[in-house]
């Protein structure tokens, strides 16, 4: 089409600019998360330079959305959502995992208040999307924040709070800018090497490491962190620990899991108020029992044992199959699940025995999973007072050869799975008369088949 006339189009100046911008989009108060984020972003993809140079219109941006994060009247809540900003844009956050570092920092007082409670809140006020994914057969909680949320998170974390968050930021060296008096460090997700040789942060309560390059911890690094509650070295190759590590008395938050460690000292059992070791898919594997005599032998589940104040524990074991094809667990340390313990690896097992573990609430999830335990024959779980379920469900297939499972003194294990009327090799039912009767049953078919496998135990025998 051809035009009659041409007009040039003079560009706005930017107070003409602003007055146009507070005209028609500040109008979009009640706007939500998502269209706020869309809008920021199409910014973004004009100018590049748009947050370093429009800092005051950013402001202006996040007015809207902080009215949802001001509105949240608890400072634990509020400090919940902020830790958001310690993960990268983009990124589905594991909820379990950052739930343990609000349980870590004392934000929540049980996972279930942060599951029900906290996140619920946050989901509410559009401050998080919450998203169920089933992976290898289980419902895994996610959470996803939108990129204005967490760069609003990421700024107020700064100012307000004395946080650092460099995730995802491709850094390939440790960040010195951040101040001595830092409260929380987040830098998962980069390119960083190595670690200062010296690091005096007093008052530095949750250092996040993960997804990094480092491959050796300095001696120096940890001396001076008096007061850290959470490390994170999580998928890195480091290949060790320093000694240095024994010093963190108020630690109680620990993640190595998917690291190159090949030692780690028995001084890990001078970490007295730890609740969470992780150490999943590492090189070290935790054994039974070292006699080596060495001066700083390594770490054995016997030192872990020490540690009495854990709660979860997810480690790679070896050497823990006694008399080849049998397993004996007998603990007054407060665990309350034996959830990735790696169990369910020792396929030879033919008993195991669980025994005295006070605080033990479920015994995890493998213990009805395909694939885990093909040879068991026996499982006695004995004075497990604390005992809630077995496992939610034992799925087909699973536990091919359990012939004896022995229920004694678990008062409070109210319901059997349904699908262990499924075990067609289960000949024996074996529990204490009074924990028979208390038992609610989902109907009369299953109490009918699983009561003529019963038999009694008085209180006065053993098994």
């Amino acid at each position: 089409m051809k035009a009659d006339k041409t007009i040039k189009m003079k560009r706005l100046s930017d107070k003409e600019g602003w007055e146009l911008f507070h005209k028609e989009a500040l109008r979009l108060r009640d706007s939500t998360p998502s269209q706020w984020a869309y809008i920021l972003n199409q910014l973004k993809a004009i100018d590049p330079l748009f947050y370093p140079i429009h800092e005051a219109i950013l402001m202006e941006l996040f007015k809207p959305l902080k009215y949802n994060y001001d509105a949240l009247k608890a400072y634990e809540l509020r400090l919940c959502f902020l830790y958001l900003a310690a993960y990268r844009e983009e990124e589905e956050i594991d909820a379990d995992q950052l739930i343990q570092v609000w349980l870590a920092e004392r934000l929540v007082k049980s996972r279930e208040e942060g599951h029900y409670s906290f996140l619920k809140v946050l989901e509410d006020r559009c401050l998080v999307e919450i998203v169920v994914k089933e992976e290898n057969d289980f419902d895994i909680c996610k959470l996803k924040i939108h990129d204005v949320l967490k760069d609003m998170a990421v700024h107020i974390a700064e100012v307000d709070q004395n946080t650092l968050f460099h995730a995802g930021q491709s850094l390939k060296e440790f960040p010195m800018s951040a101040s001595a008096t830092s409260v929380r460090i987040s830098l998962v997700h980069n390119y960083i090497k190595l670690l200062p040789g010296t690091f005096d942060y007093m008052k530095l309560e949750a250092l996040l490491l993960s997804w990094n390059t480092v491959e050796v911890v300095p001696e120096g690094f940890l001396e001076k962190l008096n007061m850290l509650k959470v490390l994170d070295l999580s998928n890195t190759p480091i290949t060790f620990l320093p000694k240095s590590i024994h010093q963190l008395k108020h630690l109680l938050y620990l993640l190595l899991s998917n690291t190159r460690e090949k030692f780690i000292s028995c001084d890990i059992s001078q970490l007295t108020g730890l609740e969470e070791l992780a150490m999943w898919n590492t090189l070290f594997a935790f054994s039974w029992e070292l006699t080596d005599g060495r001066e700083l032998k390594e770490a054995s589940l016997q030192d872990v044992c020490k540690l009495l104040r854990l709660k979860r524990l997810r480690l790679t074991l070896k050497s823990l199959v006694e008399e080849g094809m049998y397993l004996k667990l007998n603990s007054s340390q407060i665990l309350l699940t034996l959830s990735g313990l790696g169990l369910g690896r020792l396929s030879d097992l033919k008993k195991i025995v669980i025994e005295e573990c006070f605080q033990l609430k479920d015994l995890g999830e493998e213990f009805g999973r395909r694939g885990c335990f093909p040879r068991l024959c026996k499982l006695k779980l004995w004075m497990l007072p604390s005992l809630e379920s077995l496992c939610s469900s034992i799925r087909e297939g699973s536990l091919p050869m359990l012939q004896n499972l022995v229920i004694f003194r678990c008062m409070n294990v109210k319901v059997l799975p349904s699908s262990l009327y499924y075990l067609k090799s289960l000949g024996q039912i074996r529990g204490d008369k009074e924990w028979w009767n208390e038992i609610n049953w989902e109907d009369e078919e299953m109490k009918k088949h699983l009561h003529a496998k019963y038999v009694e135990i008085p209180d006065n025998n053993n098994v």
